[in-house]
């Protein structure tokens, strides 16, 4: 078991173990473990205390004595350990007994090892070459606890070594073997925190009356203003947040609350208030924060801005987040922890571990610690389900200065604050999913709690940080005539048009942020080179655009001919046909109104055959000239008579006049009629085709 990588090794065990079936709960791994250290280092007796030093030098874990005072009740109740005055005594074949059990455990451990000893070797590798150096083996140590800081969620953006190994970690991740390798730690790590701060190891903790503040960040990530890995976080948070409300409903007032302090509130309203001096152009908007631009994102006036606030606030109330007001609780002097001398211990802390002490921010978090400690009553017991209040926060000053036993009186008091990957962890511990996913590998497992992810937030964290500390120092140079306004604009212009084409960190990009982040003196060469690569390639899409709307306005314009070309030989095919329809309809029609006037044509022979009978000598003595006139006139009544009642037959009232009117159009007048045939004809082809 000792190896330089124990204590990665160890925590993978802890899985290994559950998934393994050899363990059905918690208390079975840890006294597996008891077992195993009792065999590799044999004594005569053991107290609890000595098994706690065994497990922090050979795993590397500094588990709560209560936890494993239980594994070895546990063992005692089973016969395996006898019990006098406190000490604990292994009965005589106990090594022989599990000495197979420990030869189980070795090669388990053997096999892990080898398996992170192949990403660890990577790793190494991966930070020679970035830095240019060989590392020692001090170096290769701090790296493996930079390394499972990361997973742990303890890590510190002051770490040399935490800007790179999470990069590698992003970049690996790609890889599904090496995501595994670093999933089973991280899984290791949930059931290792869970037994840590776990009352009784119970795998459906009860959570009482626990009011958890929430920092401005978090109030920002539940209405998504931050980016969406923020989002998704919190919702996983808030989602476990309800399954426990839901599973304690009806037991009492027994559930979660999540509420906001003054602090926060006031904090928040400067950001919409500097929002709204933006937008009023009484300050430049400079700061990249995430929050500031989805504040400002489609806002035109001040008046937006109150409508988005409106917005948020409505939110916040909607997700069960409520403003807390600490003003009918009074401070009192016995559970104040920003005392001088405490802030003076402090300081001297920071020197000594080499860590940028700021006496304001330390001032504002002990402050804070102190209303904690208020509504706590002074009193904050071990574990965390006992304590009534706590704040969630991601600010690492604050999480760093809750942990200092200076802060917290006693070393096994639960901290006044926590971060969002521990609590989410707690939760879902004491929810039956955690186990479900760790057996079967399925199910939704919370984002911050997937390995890659908590990689991917310490990156965004150090760019966020670099961003801002990059506006301070412009701003100090400014005024120390260092640099004109006009550089300080472009160095910010460039570094926010870099930050919002790298909202999300992915494998592609997660060596370039590390490059911004780990050298800020060629930090704006580096994002010069980013910004003038996306412009070049912008420029490229733009030429591209403009070479495809020449070809299409080619195309169109070829189309167009086409068209016009295809239409004019349309044109000439209907005249054609309207020609030859016209000439078929016009005799048609012509011998249909010479069928129609007939009878005045019958007539019209009549009168002139008699008026040239009336010339011939022979028969003008028997028809006189009144005569001819006479019979010519009865006749032409007679069939205008019977012309007229068939015509009225068939409904038809023209007069005499319209079937000579029509025959003298067809007559004398064929070529116009012919005009409007075709002209009718075109028209109505013109009217299908549409």
């Amino acid at each position: 078991m000792e190896d330089k990588y124990g204590k990665a090794a160890s925590l993978a065990l802890f899985k290994v173990l559950y998934n393994s079936g050899r363990c059905n709960n918690l208390l079975d791994i840890v006294s597996e473990f008891v077992r195993n250290a009792i065999v590799l280092r044999p004594r005569e007796q053991y107290t609890t205390n000595d098994l706690k030093t065994i497990f922090c030098e050979q795993y590397g874990f500094d588990l709560p004595e209560s936890v494993i005072k239980s594994a070895v009740r546990k063992l005692t109740k089973s016969g395996e350990f006898q019990k006098t005055n406190g000490v604990y005594t292994p009965n005589q074949d106990f090594s022989i007994r599990y000495k197979k059990s420990q030869s189980y455990l070795s090669e388990e451990i053997r096999s892990i090892t080898e398996k992170q000893s192949y990403l660890f070797t990577q790793l190494y590798t991966f930070i020679e070459t970035r830095t240019k150096s060989s590392l020692g083996s001090d170096d290769k140590q701090l790296i493996d606890q930079s390394f499972i800081n990361i997973l742990i969620g303890n890590s510190s953006n002051e770490d040399q070594f935490t800007p790179i190994i999470s990069s590698f970690m992003v970049e690996r991740g790609a890889i599904l073997s090496d995501k595994d390798i670093l999933n089973e730690i991280r899984e290791g790590i949930i059931l290792y925190q869970g037994i840590t701060y776990s009352e009784s190891m119970n795998e459906a903790e009860h959570w009482n009356n626990l009011t958890i503040f929430l920092a401005t960040e978090h109030l920002f990530n539940a209405v998504g203003y931050n980016n969406r890995l923020y989002k998704d976080i919190f919702e996983d948070f808030i989602s476990l947040v309800n399954q426990i409300n839901s599973r304690n409903r009806g037991k009492g007032d027994t559930h979660i609350k999540l509420r906001y302090l003054e602090e926060t509130r006031e904090e928040v309203e400067s950001f919409f208030r500097t929002a709204e001096s933006i937008l009023r152009g009484q300050i430049a908007y400079m700061r990249m924060t995430d929050a500031m631009g989805a504040i400002l994102d489609g806002c035109q006036t001040p008046a937006d801005v109150q409508q988005k606030k409106s917005r948020f606030e409505l939110i916040l109330r909607e997700l069960g987040i409520e403003y807390f007001d600490f003003s009918h609780f009074e401070l009192q002097k016995e559970y104040n922890i920003s005392g001088l001398s405490i802030l003076e211990q402090l300081e001297q802390q920071y020197k000594d571990n080499n860590r940028v002490y700021n006496e304001d921010e330390t001032l504002k978090a002990l402050d804070l610690f102190t209303k904690i400690n208020t509504l706590r009553r002074g009193n904050s017991p071990h574990p965390i389900q006992s304590i009534r209040y706590i704040y969630m926060t991601a600010n690492s000053t604050i999480l760093y200065l809750s942990n200092q036993e200076i802060v917290k009186k006693k070393k096994s008091d639960t901290p006044f604050a926590i971060d969002i990957d521990l609590l989410t962890t707690l939760f879902w511990f004491s929810s039956s999913n955690v186990f479900h996913h760790i057996k079967n590998r399925d199910g939704h497992i919370p984002t911050s709690l997937d390995a890659i992810t908590k990689a991917k937030r310490v990156l965004s964290s150090l760019l966020n940080e670099t961003v801002e500390n990059t506006y301070e120092k412009c701003l100090r140079d400014i005024k120390e005539g260092k640099i004109t306004k006009e550089e300080a604009t472009k160095l910010l212009a460039n570094l926010k048009l870099f930050k919002s084409r790298n909202t999300e960190i992915t494998e592609e990009n997660a060596s370039l942020i590390l490059d911004v982040i780990q050298d800020s003196d060629t930090m704006q060469t580096t994002i010069e080179e980013d910004v003038s690569y996306y412009k070049n390639k912008t420029a490229s899409l733009e030429e591209e655009n403009e070479q495809y709307k020449e070809d299409r306005n080619k195309l169109l314009r070829e189309n167009r001919d086409a068209h016009a070309k295809g239409k004019l030989q349309e044109d000439r095919l209907i005249n054609f046909q309207a020609e030859d329809y016209a000439k078929k309809k016009f005799k048609k029609e012509r011998i249909k109104v010479y069928k129609e006037v007939r009878a005045e044509m019958i007539i019209v022979f009549l009168c002139f055959l008699l008026f040239f009978l009336q010339q011939v000598p022979s028969i003008s003595t028997y028809i006189s000239t009144p005569m001819s006139i006479v019979i010519c006139s009865l006749l032409a009544v007679v069939c205008q008579g019977l012309l007229w009642y068939y015509k009225k037959k068939r409904n038809n009232h023209q007069s005499i006049c319209s079937p000579l009117l029509l025959l003298w159009t067809f007559t004398f007048q064929g070529y116009a009629k012919r005009e409007d045939f075709k002209k009718y004809y075109i028209e109505n082809k013109r009217r299908e085709y549409k």
